[in-house]
């Protein structure tokens, strides 16, 4: 999986002036499509408990999916104050998108398949909060903040502490960046590919 490079103080400032987001924002990001599965709703009830102790917290949408359940739920919760949105339909703006973010979340409301979104998190340079069943048959090993359960409790209380705790996020985003080298290179794609090739025409004796 590639690695983009950190995001300097003058692309972080720029990336939220144009998003408008304020300098001193605490600002939570979910990055991905709207489909129910993915926890998107999640991530907004994480952002709703955050504020109460931590008013400066704002949740960043960034999608290519419909906006309206978003608003709506927005409207519905009350907090559609703290909600800005942008899109996924470059890789400028989604460049934009993690440069204005403190940290990315990842939720899932369904395991199973590759959490394309976790690794890009990952290659992000953002400290990650993820759970359970979002990260399920990955060894992350201290890649990303793992929240206790699935639920949004638990995650609030993580995205909390990379909040509080910036050199914790620092850590976390070069475990990150070391889990991708040794689980996601692109010479580990081929070497795999290789072998599956390789064992379509020399299969392995199955002993019968």
């Amino acid at each position: 999986w590639p690695r983009a490079p950190a995001a300097s103080p003058a692309q972080r400032a720029a990336a939220r002036a144009g998003l408008g987001l304020p300098s001193d924002a605490e600002v939570l990001l979910y990055a991905g499509n709207l489909d129910a599965y993915q926890g998107w709703q999640d991530a907004m009830g994480v952002a709703a408990r955050l504020a109460r102790s931590r008013p400066r917290t704002r949740l960043l949408v960034a999608t290519a999916s419909d906006p309206e359940p978003l608003w709506r739920l927005a409207r519905e919760s009350g907090q559609g104050h703290r909600l800005t949105l942008t899109t996924l339909a470059s890789e400028e703006a989604r460049r934009r998108a993690y440069a204005a973010a403190d940290v990315a979340l990842v939720p899932r409301r369904v395991a199973g398949g590759v959490p394309i979104k976790l690794l890009d998190a990952l290659g992000r340079q953002t400290p990650v909060v993820t759970t359970p069943r979002a990260s399920a048959g990955l060894s992350l090993a201290g890649a990303c903040l793992l929240a206790e359960d699935d639920d949004v409790c638990s995650m609030t209380h993580a995205a909390g502490r990379l909040l509080e705790d910036r050199e914790l996020g620092r850590r976390l985003t070069t475990s990150g960046s070391l889990y991708l080298e040794a689980k996601h290179a692109p010479h580990l794609f081929a070497e795999a590919l290789e072998h599956l090739i390789a064992s379509l025409f020399h299969p392995t004796p199955t002993g019968r």
